[in-house]
């Protein structure tokens, strides 16, 4: 399908759809807004997008057909990034670039405030990291929804990275709105909620959606306890802003909401 691109006054927007894998999609495009893309691919070039506000990025591929992307010069484009997008595979375009994620970027997404990501699973440690690589690079981020967290081993130890100690020198001075829907019953999932709690000195509202799986009566009614159990923890977690609220939810399928 050939892509759509709308224009209204000094604005663009483009919409751009490729079923079928591509190697190598370059964007150049100095008066483009607004970037949505949905498909397969190996490779996206932005250049010459000094008013890009807005960017969707959907992969459908898996990550091992993707090339190598250096995280740095992804976003160096990105002058006036305000919304971002990232789904599984396009976020591992540049979380498998060779050395690795870095904690974060050299030079601060000024006017980046709104970040949806999906399908980030806490016990894996390079998942986490380039979710955490985002949220340091972003210090005027208001809004953050990650949505579909999901783990592999409901067990597994709580994870370095997510210590609060690394973060002395992190503040979400903007962030004023979580939302965060998955399986969080886990160790993972309490450091991070307990991570940004401490850190948002201007959090509104954390949602937390708990979803639970197909189990079977026994199995349910142990993780229905466990998760009611770490609501309670999470209560007790210190929260840096006097104004937040916190809600929960429990959801009995996995039927998350759209990205």
């Amino acid at each position: 399908m050939p892509p759509k691109h709308k224009k209204r006054g000094r604005e663009s927007k483009l919409v751009l759809k490729l079923w079928t894998l591509k190697n190598v999609v370059e964007i150049k495009a100095p008066m483009l807004r607004s970037f949505d893309f949905i498909g397969s691919i190996q490779y996206i070039c932005f250049k010459n997008i000094p008013l890009l506000a807005k960017v969707s990025l959907i992969d459908n591929e898996s990550s091992e057909k993707s090339r190598k992307c250096e995280i740095t010069n992804f976003f160096k484009s990105f002058v006036v990034l305000e919304n971002l997008k990232l789904n599984e595979a396009s976020r591992k375009l540049f979380a498998a670039a060779a050395g690795g994620v870095p904690t974060r970027l050299p030079f601060d997404l000024k006017f980046f405030k709104y970040l949806r990501i999906s399908s980030v699973a806490l016990d894996q440690q390079g998942e986490i990291l380039c979710a955490l690589f985002l949220i340091r690079s972003c210090p005027y981020l208001e809004y953050m929804k990650i949505y579909k967290v999901c783990f592999f081993d409901e067990d597994s130890p709580a994870l370095p990275c997510l210590e609060l100690e690394g973060f002395s020198d992190v503040m979400f001075s903007h962030l004023k709105e979580v939302n965060l829907q998955g399986f969080l019953a886990t160790k993972a999932g309490m450091q991070f909620i307990k991570l940004l709690l401490d850190k948002s000195h201007v959090l509104v509202r954390m949602l937390i959606k708990f979803y639970i799986d197909d189990y079977d009566h026994c199995q349910l009614y142990e993780y229905l306890t466990k998760t009611y159990s770490l609501i309670v923890v999470v209560n007790a977690f210190r929260c840096a802003s006097p104004n937040a609220e916190v809600a929960f939810h429990i959801e009995y399928d996995s039927d998350y909401d759209d990205l």
